[in-house]
C-alpha cells in the first residue's frame, strides 16, 4: 500500500472513530475498539477481504482435537504450575533473535537483568511461536483448551451503522466485518480465559508485553485490569501518527479499554505523541531501548571492511521494488566512496530475496552490496559502524537516532511518522527521492544534523516505582 493509499485509510478510520461510539462497544466492562481498529486496518492494508471458507463443524472439532493431544503434555505441566512470579514478560516470535546460536527475546533480555538486581523474579511466555525456548512458556499450546466468551456486536449502539458505512467505503460485504470482527473477539476471550488461569497460578505483580493491539496481549490486558494487575506495553517499533495502534482521533482512557494500564516508549518523540491522547501523562514513561542498552555490549565478529565509510539502508517488508531505481542508481554513483550495507526486513520471503538479488545483477552491483551480513546481524550493531543510515518508515530511523546516526528518510509516510525526529535535526526528510536529493543530503549532513540536540538515551531504567 502505498503512502496516500495509507493515510487515507488512517484518516477515514480516525472520522468513523468521531463519528461512532466506538469507546462504549464494550467486552467485559471494557473497550475493544483499538483491537477492532487494527483487525480492520490490517485488513484493508492487506486486501485480505474474503472470509475463510467453513469447512464444517466436524472439521474443527477434529482439528481442535488433534491439537489437544498434541499439546496434552504441556496442558498437564500447565495445572500442576505452582511457581509464583512478580513479574510476566509476554513476546512474540517476531521479537526474538538468534544470538551465539540461542533464541531469545531481544527486548527482554536487558529487563530480565534489571529484574534480577531488583530481586524480582519472572516468567517469561510467548505466543504465535514456533521456536522452543528453553524456561518460556508457549502459550499456543494452550490457548487451545480454552473456549472463548459469545460478544452481541449487534447489541452495541451505532455498530449496524458504523458496519454500513466501512463496508460501503472499501466496497465489501457486510458479513466479512461481522466475520473479522467476531474471529477477534473469540480470539480475545480464548486467551483473556487462559491467562485468567495463568495469572492466578503465578500471581505477578507486574505484566510486560510488546503490541498490546494482539489478541493475546489484549487477552492480557482484559484480565489484569479484572485482576487488578498492571499491564505495560513495552515500545518496539515506531510510535508514531501513522501507526493506529497509538493514534486516536480524541482523548482515549486507557484505564477503561482494552488499552494497557501503562506505555513505556524509547524516547521522548514516542511518549509525547502518545501523551497527546491518553489523557493522563503519568501513564507513559521513558525507559529507553533495552535492545539497544543491551547492544552496547555485543561486538561484531565478522571482518569488517572499514577502508570506506558506511551507508546502511534498511527496506521495508512487502514493499514493492524492494529497492527504487532511484537508490540503486545513487549506490552505482557512490560506490568509490562509501561501502554500501543493505538490510533486508528479518521476514521477507525468498521471493523477495530473489527479486532484490536480481535487481542487484541487472545493475552490477551484487558484489558491492553487502546484504546477506547486514541481515543477519543485530541492527544495533552494525549501526555502529553506519556514517548515515537511510529508510522509508521502519522504526530502525529511531534505533539509529538512539545511538547517534543520522538517518535520511524517504517519501511522506516516513517523513509524517518521524517528524518529531526531524525537526530534533536527527534525520532529514526527502519527499520526492532521487539520486542527486540523496547525494546531496548526504554531502550536506553537518549542516542539518545536530547531536548535541539528542534527546534519546542509550540506557535503559525501570521506572522508579521497581
Amino acid at each position: 500500500m502505498n503512502y496516500k493509499d495509507r493515510k487515507k485509510v488512517i484518516q477515514t478510520l480516525l472520522y468513523l472513530e468521531s463519528k461512532y461510539p466506538v469507546n462504549s462497544w464494550m467486552v467485559e466492562g471494557l473497550s475493544v475498539w483499538p483491537l477492532l481498529k487494527l483487525e480492520l486496518w490490517h485488513a484493508i492494508k492487506t486486501g485480505n477481504y474474503k472470509v475463510p471458507v467453513k469447512k464444517g463443524r466436524l472439521f474443527s472439532l477434529i482439528k481442535t482435537y488433534l491439537k489437544k493431544v498434541i499439546f496434552l503434555p504441556d496442558y498437564f505441566r500447565f495445572l500442576f504450575l505452582n511457581e509464583k512470579a512478580d513479574v510476566l514478560l509476554l513476546g512474540a516470535q517476531s521479537h526474538n533473535i538468534k544470538l551465539d546460536g540461542v533464541w531469545l527475546n531481544r527486548y527482554f533480555l536487558m529487563i530480565k537483568k534489571l529484574l534480577n538486581r531488583h530481586n524480582l523474579s519472572f516468567q517469561e511466555c510467548q505466543y504465535y511461536s514456533k521456536t522452543k525456548i528453553s524456561n518460556v512458556w508457549n502459550l499456543d499450546n494452550l490457548v487451545v483448551y480454552f473456549q472463548p466468551i459469545s460478544v452481541n456486536v449487534q447489541s452495541w449502539p451505532g455498530f449496524t451503522e458504523f458496519r454500513h458505512e466501512f463496508a460501503q467505503e472499501y466496497r465489501i460485504e457486510e458479513f466479512f466485518v461481522d466475520s473479522l470482527i467476531n474471529h477477534s473477539l473469540n480470539s480475545l476471550t480464548s486467551w483473556s480465559n487462559l491467562f485468567d488461569k495463568f495469572l492466578g497460578k503465578i500471581s505477578p505483580k507486574y505484566c510486560i508485553g510488546l503490541c498490546y493491539y494482539s489478541p493475546p496481549m489484549a487477552g492480557l490486558i482484559l484480565t489484569g485490569k479484572k485482576s487488578n494487575v498492571k499491564v505495560i506495553d513495552l515500545q518496539h517499533g515506531s510510535h508514531g501518527p501513522l501507526h493506529l495502534g497509538y493514534t486516536f482521533e480524541d482523548s482515549f482512557d486507557a484505564f477503561n479499554s482494552i488499552l494497557p494500564s501503562e506505555f513505556w516508549s524509547w524516547d521522548v518523540f514516542s511518549a509525547n505523541h502518545i501523551k497527546t491522547w491518553i489523557g493522563v501523562n503519568k501513564s507513559v514513561y521513558v525507559t529507553g531501548n533495552p535492545w539497544i542498552a543491551e547492544s552496547q555490549e555485543l561486538r561484531l565478529k565478522n571482518d569488517f571492511n572499514d577502508d570506506k565509510p558506511t551507508i546502511l539502508y534498511t527496506a521495508q517488508k512487502n514493499l514493492e521494488p524492494i529497492i527504487d531505481d532511484y537508490l540503486v542508481e545513487t549506490i552505482d554513483r557512490t560506490k568509490e566512496k562509501y561501502n554500501w550495507w543493505i538490510r533486508l526486513h528479518p521476514r521477507s520471503s525468498k521471493n523477495q530475496l530473489h527479486k532484490f538479488e536480481e535487481i542487484l545483477r541487472k545493475a552490477d552491483l551484487i558484489d558491492v552490496v553487502e546484504y546477506k551480513l547486514a541481515t543477519s546481524l543485530s541492527l544495533p550493531v552494525i549501526l555502529k559502524f553506519a556514517f548515515v543510515h537511510i529508510s522509508k518508515y521502519s522504526g530502525s530511523v529511531l534505533e539509529a537516532a538512539q545511538v547517534g546516526v543520522p538517518s535520511i528518510v524517504l517519501e511522506g509516510m516516513g517523513i509524517d511518522t518521524f517528524s518529531d525526529i526531524i525537526e530534533g535535526k536527527l534525520a532529514k526528510g526527502i519527499f520526492s527521492p532521487s539520486s542527486e536529493k540523496i547525494i546531496e543530503t548526504i554531502n550536506a549532513i553537518d549542516s542539518w544534523f545536530d547531536l548535541t540536540k539528542i534527546s534519546m538515551n542509550k540506557e535503559f531504567q525501570l521506572p522508579e516505582y521497581f
